[in-house]
């Protein structure tokens, strides 16, 4: 349930959010990133309940690395292919916020762009 909430509070959706230019285009945004990470929320929260299934002892810290090492090795390196894409995509959304901001806290004061 944390993660349902906690998604929102992502770089790229505050991105997606304040570059529009009415409200009814954010309104828009922010449903077209709920049904884009949904179904992350869920698999995640999947996961954890079948690793605590599967292994009633184990603690939660260690249910993702346990739950890989109990996949076929194609299933355990598609998962961490996917982790590793997920923390590029992490990276290039914070290079991405970054720039953006640098852009309107520094450039656009000092040098003052026109749209010519």
């Amino acid at each position: 349930i944390g993660t349902i909430g906690s998604i929102f509070c992502t770089q790229f959706v505050i991105q997606a959010i304040s570059s529009t230019k009415s409200a009814a285009s954010a309104k828009r945004a922010t449903m077209v990133a709920f049904f884009f990470c949904m179904p992350i929320a869920l698999a995640i929260g999947a996961i954890g309940v079948c690793a605590k299934f599967l292994y009633p002892d184990m603690k939660s810290l260690y249910a993702m690395p346990i739950f890989i090492q109990s996949m076929s090795p194609v299933m355990a390196g598609i998962v961490t292919t996917s982790l590793v894409a997920s923390i590029f995509v992490s990276v290039s959304t914070v290079a991405l916020a970054i720039t953006s901001l640098a852009i309107k806290d520094f450039y656009v004061p000092y040098f003052k762009p026109t749209a010519d």
